[in-house]
């Protein structure tokens, strides 16, 4: 299974976030500018050596900076524009009929937009597993080249129609052709879960809030959040709580909830630590290893 590596542009930062299988995500928080971007993910390459790493990011990484310069065993999964310009490769020898020389450029292809207006291209249907919901969706695929930012790379574009917001159609691509229209599609999904942790760390620990001004204390801070995050984390996946006895609160008009949040991680783990005896520390570490009871409020 390979690493998932979700990269997310922001006007003056980036944020990159790693996820392995056996391990949670952490956080690095690094200036916005192409070659910082393409330095991100070699340098997260050098920290997996050997593996194969699938790298999910938005348009601002869809750069030839980063995509020109992917390590090997790196696959880019990502967004491109609607009027982006697409090529196919020339199979077989051509001359041009007016002088008669050989044609060596790629053939022009209609751009994301106009294709999916083409009738004569009709739109395939089938259902994935979007944001944990079955999804019907209508979409077209082809394999192209997007020569300014990926150069010669075989390109799976998979151009998805919207039915709810402001853009009619959203494309998606992936560097490996061999891909299907279901994997790039659910791997773009994926992401999602990135963009929540940015909100959690924002609101809920506090990161959006920071007082740092000097350049270590900046350097330092996005690293601290993260940890910390990870450690409540692994913490709630140590104790193995049952979820229907946690003590969730009882919100009357949010009936469907069923799974655990990180708000909810962090509230029990201020419940927990409220009752800690931190005078003295002998005594804290000889209760770590006892159950923890916790009580079901009434109300939220």
């Amino acid at each position: 299974m390979p690493t998932c590596l979700e990269l997310t542009g922001r006007r003056g930062a980036c944020c990159t976030a790693v996820s392995a299988p056996s391990r949670p995500p952490f956080v690095v928080k690094l200036f916005d500018h192409g070659a910082r971007r393409a330095f991100t993910v070699q340098q997260v390459s050098r920290w997996l050596p050997g593996k194969a790493v699938e790298l999910v990011a938005d348009s601002a990484y869809a750069c030839r900076e980063v995509l020109r310069h992917l390590p090997q065993g790196v696959v880019f999964v990502g967004a491109m524009r609607a009027d982006a310009s697409l090529h196919r490769p020339r199979t077989r020898p051509c001359r041009s009929p007016v002088t008669g020389r050989r044609l060596t450029r790629d053939i022009p292809l209609p751009k994301p937009e106009k294709l999916a207006q083409d009738k004569k291209f009709p739109w395939l249907s089938m259902t994935l597993t979007l944001y944990g919901k079955p999804t019907q969706v209508q979409y077209k695929e082809l394999v192209a080249r997007w020569s300014h930012p990926a150069g010669k790379t075989l390109l799976k574009v998979v151009i998805v129609q919207v039915l709810r917001g402001e853009l009619p159609i959203r494309v998606f691509f992936c560097t490996d052709s061999s891909r299907t229209a279901r994997q790039v599609i659910e791997s773009y999904a994926c992401r999602w879960g990135i963009e929540v942790l940015f909100r959690d760390l924002k609101q809920l620990l506090g990161f959006s809030s920071s007082r740092a001004r000097s350049r270590l204390a900046v350097l330092r801070t996005a690293p601290w959040v993260g940890m910390c995050y990870t450690l409540l984390v692994i913490w709630y996946m140590e104790l193995k709580w049952d979820t229907t006895a946690m003590g969730l609160p009882v919100r009357p008009w949010y009936r469907t909830k069923h799974t655990i949040s990180f708000a909810d991680i962090l509230r029990m783990a201020q419940r927990t630590l409220a009752s800690a005896d931190w005078v003295n520390p002998r005594l804290l570490l000889a209760k770590s290893d006892d159950p923890i009871s916790l009580s079901r409020p009434k109300a939220a």
